[in-house]
């Protein structure tokens, strides 16, 4: 962005995924809809409570240096701003109800 170019703006394009596991179980139903609930370890049994999504990922940077042509040893500060849109999610549920 300038002739030292120590100054300089970074855009860019990613896909990320993110996994969660977690102690919510996300049920859907015709009547209420999807419902949350925590799940209580005396009632249900499970090996497996995974939430995951994928995300279409810009990221926008403005960076800036204290270099110069012809030194390489600089400080860099980085920052900005990442806008993300989900495109698909997944849950994954193995467990059952605990018999007394």
């Amino acid at each position: 962005m300038n002739k030292k170019r120590n100054h300089a703006i970074g855009v860019g394009l990613g896909l990320s995924l993110n996994s969660y596991n977690q102690n919510l179980l996300m049920r859907s139903s015709e009547d209420t809809g999807e419902t949350f609930q925590i799940i209580d370890d005396s009632q249900i049994e499970f090996s497996k409570n995974k939430f995951s999504t994928y995300m279409l990922e810009v990221p926008i940077e403005f960076r800036w240096r204290t270099s110069s042509p012809s030194e390489y040893k600089f400080w860099r500060i980085y920052t900005g701003l990442r806008l993300g849109y989900v495109v698909a999610s997944s849950s994954k549920f193995e467990g059952e109800p605990r018999e007394y």
